[in-house]
């Protein structure tokens, strides 16, 4: 709502949803996919799924899109790490992007293509196995390089960028209805004593 307020638009004017599907917490993917399930069932629009591997590779790679100016110039101006393809220097848009995000002791891996087309499925690594999964030549992005002891090339912001996401979706047509994206068991122990007794 304060979004909406902001922009001066109304609920009337949303064409459809669009939310990030992980890797990311257990609970905070069901929260965050069921709530957009929830307001497109309602409003009666479609709701798409982008996940975090596709929404940081295209805030690097496409610095034109929402979201990634301000990024790119305080990344210039400020010295900090650089966030955009553009922002660092010797870059070539030959080279392909190995997105690797930290997963409680292991890394969450998905490698692109130049134009951002995938190269394979998200994967789940050991970190003594990164290097050997990305692509030759990659460009290294995220938090899970450091994981594995390796320094990435790009450190874009951990979450995805709301814009990003956005301009993904109005770029797809819709499908499925979105799901999250599971890359390792949940983490809860399943109960170890027996369950009561339930008398008739």
């Amino acid at each position: 709502e304060a979004a909406l307020a902001d922009a001066g638009l109304g609920l009337e004017t949303i064409a459809r949803i669009a939310v990030c599907t992980g890797p990311g917490s257990f609970t905070g993917l069901r929260v965050g996919v069921a709530g957009a399930r929830g307001l497109a069932l309602g409003r009666a629009v479609p709701a798409l799924g982008i996940t975090r591997f596709e929404a940081l590779a295209t805030a690097v790679a496409r610095p034109g899109w929402p979201g990634t100016a301000a990024e790119g110039e305080a990344a210039r101006e400020g010295g900090a790490e650089p966030r955009r393809l553009e922002d660092k220097v010797g870059w070539q848009e030959s080279r392909p992007l190995a997105v690797a995000l930290a997963g409680r002791g292991a890394v969450f891996l998905q490698s692109f293509a130049p134009d951002l087309a995938p190269l394979g499925p998200p994967a789940l690594i050991a970190p003594e196995a990164l290097t050997l999964a990305m692509p030759a030549r990659a460009v290294r992005v995220g938090d899970g390089w450091a994981v594995a002891g390796a320094e990435a090339d790009l450190l874009p912001e951990g979450l995805a960028d709301p814009a990003i996401l956005a301009a993904l979706a109005a770029t797809r047509a819709p499908g499925p209805l979105p799901a999250p994206l599971y890359l390792r068991d949940a983490d809860a122990d399943p109960p170890r004593e027996a369950p009561p007794v339930l008398l008739d």
